[in-house]
């Protein structure tokens, strides 16, 4: 930025006109000085001994507070420039993008209704009924965000299945339209708290404070499709933070009048603290018209999915990353890039996502394209989120002939085994002390590097960081484990789990290593801990505590009997490719799964190469639980050994 200035009068002399342009306030000065200097009233003057020197200072001062002032100024109107937060969000404004809010978690459930009247001909499940969840010692409450009916016929006990529960306290804010708040232009209502939901925002519109009667006003998020006759509001920022509500003016959405009600419903949400939550109670009202009960109990739909999405309101950082690419696709959702802009704007707690066409699909499938999510604090999105995104956020802007499908993100889960070698004369620290000092290490890695759509997994990256987590740590011998966690679903038999990287076989040469079983090399095995299942053997009774593991290419399930010897359940229920990393099982039914209250059934395989790749839809995860430390003493630096080549000249 550049500062002009010129010091002089119409009765001086002026021989020269000075230009200030650097931001250094003694470079300034000196110009200042200079100026001065060349104009005939000043020449005896000495300028550092003279009381003209406080004047100097004065004017650079001024120069120099100026010129920084107008560098700022000029900084906050551009959108990537901008380092307050109002300024960003009034750039963002004019290419169209609103911030998002602060998100509460998101549950789906199921929700049983019990001792319903047989004569009940409907049952009502209103929105915001209300469920309260205990996460870490603190009670949070959620709320249905819709209306759902369901028809008992004649059932006394009937479920509402895949509800989305959504974190927060209600709140609702009620104006009355008079003259001071009317505007011809669009009435503008304001909604005082920083920490709205806006995902939940309900506006109704009654004729008076009086009226039984209300009119739903949606949010309007493109102004293609509003007219003068559109029940829509439109949401902005304000810039102290909160949120302000923007009626039509008649012709682009409708226009309010003196003396209707606008009734402002909406959630407070406390962001992130929410997620995890999995169990729920409800506190609603008593459901049914018939008779009335509450007697209802709430479980999880998807059974290994607690609560999740929290987010708090997005960064500076990602409004100016996210904004000019909403304004390249122009409210439209033709490419992948287009999809992948408008989910980060609109739907909160996303963490990673990929997104492909179908022509890039295997196979291909032309027409469609697939989004692959995976929201914050949880592995995936419930079925019924994924549906409303897709009907809510994409469905509107795209073409009707392009189809679209949610694919739920594939995990790869790491298992690493460290043995750490230290010098306990180079630390202060206990063994017990260096094995949580190395855990924090590993787990900060596995955070700032893995658990994205396309992070890789780097050996050496992990080995570098155990040796360099603490001073005493001479070296470390780390091995790793690729895991793999799939559902056994009621009547299912035939599952492919796909490691999607080269594994270990009999007779191959690798880094990694095999362990030897009764059965030879054994490279995937479900034998994990005090992990075991029941499975029915080859006469047709059920054997437990068994495990499945490979020998060669086949997987059989083994048992051990009364004596410890290994003995065969039920051999050939699956297969190994052992190039392409894809384990199939074939008429494998286990049941019972012990360590598990999910039914859910951990493989583990060892890998050929020591670095771990993920395919396009695949997430590698390092998880707490997998890491195992051991800390040795390093003998061979004890501080009495004479070290140096010379000493082993001639011994070899």
């Amino acid at each position: 930025a550049c500062c002009y200035a010129v010091y002089g009068n119409a009765h001086m002399a002026i021989t020269s006109n000075i230009q200030i342009v650097p931001l250094d306030f003694d470079t300034i000065r000196a110009d200042l000085k200079r100026y001065l200097q060349a104009q005939t009233e000043f020449q005896d003057y000495n300028f550092e001994g003279s009381s003209l020197s406080i004047l100097l200072d004065i004017l650079a001062y001024d120069a120099y507070y100026h010129g920084w002032y107008t560098n700022f100024a000029v900084n906050e109107v551009f959108l990537q420039t901008a380092q307050i937060r109002n300024s960003v969000v009034a750039a963002a404004k004019q290419v169209g993008y609103i911030p998002r809010s602060v998100t509460g978690s998101t549950a789906e459930v199921d929700i049983t209704v019990n001792d319903v009247a047989v004569g009940e001909g409907t049952l009502l499940l209103p929105k915001y009924a209300s469920f309260q969840s205990n996460v870490a010692g603190t009670l949070y409450t959620f709320y249905t965000l819709d209306d759902t009916l369901i028809y008992p016929n004649g059932n006394t006990n009937v479920t509402f299945t895949g509800v989305q529960l959504r974190e927060g306290t209600l709140l609702t804010q009620t104006y009355d339209i008079t003259s001071s708040n009317y505007s011809d232009t669009g009435t503008v209502l304001r909604v005082f708290n920083q920490n709205v939901d806006t995902t939940t925002i309900s506006v109704t519109v009654s004729p008076s404070n009086t009226s039984p009667i209300s009119h739903v006003y949606t949010r309007a998020t493109s102004a293609v499709t509003v007219n003068a006759t559109s029940n829509v509001y439109f949401l902005f920022e304000t810039n102290v933070g909160d949120y302000e509500i923007q009626f039509g003016d008649g012709r682009l959405g409708r226009n309010l009048n003196i003396g209707q009600r606008v009734v402002i419903k909406y959630l407070d949400s406390r962001g992130t603290a929410s997620s995890g939550a999995n169990t729920f109670t409800y506190t609603g009202s008593v459901l049914g018209s018939v008779s009335q009960t509450n007697n209802v109990a709430v479980a999880l739909s998807n059974v290994n999915i607690p609560s999740y999405g929290g987010a708090p309101r997005e960064s500076i950082d990602s409004i100016k990353r996210l904004a000019p690419n909403i304004y390249q696709a122009q409210g439209r959702v033709v490419t992948p890039d287009d999809a992948r802009a408008t989910l980060l704007s609109e739907v909160s707690g996303i963490d990673s996502l990929t997104i492909w066409g179908g022509e890039d699909n295997d196979p291909p499938t032309y027409g469609k394209m697939f989004i692959c999510l995976k929201p914050v604090n949880a592995e995936r999105f419930g079925p019924t989120q994924k549906a409303q995104i897709i009907k809510n956020v994409l469905r509107p802007k795209a073409s009707p002939i392009l189809g679209f499908e949610a694919v739920d993100p594939d995990y790869i889960y790491l298992v690493t085994d460290s043995e750490v070698r230290y010098s306990s004369a180079s630390t202060a620290l206990s063994a017990q002390e260096l094995q949580q000092t190395v855990s924090t290490a590993i787990q900060n890695y596995a955070t700032q590097y893995l658990g994205q759509f396309g992070s890789y997994f780097r050996y050496s990256q992990l080995s570098r960081v155990i040796d360099t987590a603490e001073v005493s740590i001479q070296s470390n011998m780390s091995t790793v484990l690729l895991e793999k966690k799939f559902r056994i679903d009621t009547g299912a038999s035939n599952y492919v789990l796909n490691f999607a990287n080269p594994l270990f076989a009999p007779g191959a040469s690798t880094g990694i290593g095999g362990y030897a079983s009764a059965n030879g090399v054994v490279s995937v095995s479900s034998k994990i801990g005090t992990q075991t299942f029941s499975h029915i053997d080859e006469s047709g009774f059920v054997q437990k505590f068994c495990w499945v593991e490979n020998d060669g290419e086949s997987l059989h399930v083994y048992k051990s009997d009364a004596n410890s010897a290994t003995i065969t359940v039920k051999s050939n229920v699956g297969t190994i490719d052992f190039a392409t990393g894809v384990v199939t099982f074939i008429n494998f039914s286990p049941r019972a799964i012990t360590t598990n209250l999910i039914n859910e059934l951990r493989i583990r395989a060892i890998p050929l190469n020591s670095d771990v790749a993920p395919n396009r839809s695949q997430i590698i995860l390092l998880p707490a639980d997998n890491i195992k430390i051991a800390m040795v003493e390093d003998l061979l630096n004890r501080r009495n050994t004479t070290t140096g080549r010379s000493n082993f000249v001639g011994q070899l």
